[in-house]
């Protein structure tokens, strides 16, 4: 399949290009694509050591990124720095950035995490929340980013973000329900009993 230049690559985490796609975005850049990355976190909370701040695991993982990319020839890196795991709880926020990005980049292709999680691949990490919050809003982003550059973004006031962990596709949905089971002794409750806030923990 022919991929049109430029290429945007936008993902959630560090190392997600790598390992989702690290074929192919070497492929593309052997061919002469120009390639650029956005990412949405820094991964900060990407580590089991108790003893990292948020601050020492996303230096980290930047510098890891970075180190990576490299090895196929990419050195256009952009991260957007917002907070790992809550990316479905940044609603309209999470909009202007990466529509800015598009705009610069006027990519003619994107590659992104797979939307459509549960299709028989073996890989945990299809279900995680941010690879499902980027995807489903890329649709969104793509369509801003294509109005005039002189055009301002819609205030966040007068915008309604259709795709939330309440009323937004099933897999938002269910990632809500797993939370809410997760803060739940007893077990699932029934949506709008418990209040959810970010990373499962319910809201006072």
């Amino acid at each position: 399949m022919e991929i049109p230049d430029p290429v945007l690559v936008i993902c959630a985490h560090p190392d997600d290009i790598e390992v989702h796609a690290g074929g192919t975005i070497a492929r593309l850049v052997q061919a002469g694509r120009s390639v650029a990355y956005v990412l949405a976190t820094r991964g900060d909370r990407g580590t089991s050591d108790p003893t990292r701040t948020p601050a020492e695991v996303a230096s980290i993982r930047e510098a890891g990124q970075r180190a990576a990319a490299a090895i196929p020839g990419v050195n256009d890196l952009t991260f957007l720095n917002f907070r790992d795991g809550d990316l479905m709880y940044a609603g309209s926020s999470l909009r202007e950035a990466p529509v800015r990005c598009i705009r610069h980049k006027r990519p003619r292709a994107i590659i992104t995490h797979d939307p459509f999680p549960g299709n028989g691949s073996p890989d945990a990490c299809a279900i995680h929340p941010d690879h499902l919050t980027v995807p489903w809003r890329i649709v969104i982003w793509f369509t801003l980013a294509g109005d005039t550059d002189d055009r301002p973004l819609p205030a966040s006031s007068t915008v309604k973000d259709p795709f939330t962990a309440e009323t937004g596709p099933w897999p938002f949905r269910r990632q809500r329900d797993l939370h809410r089971e997760k803060a739940s002794p007893g077990g699932l409750l029934p949506p709008g009993d418990l209040p959810v806030g970010p990373l499962g923990t319910a809201s006072p």
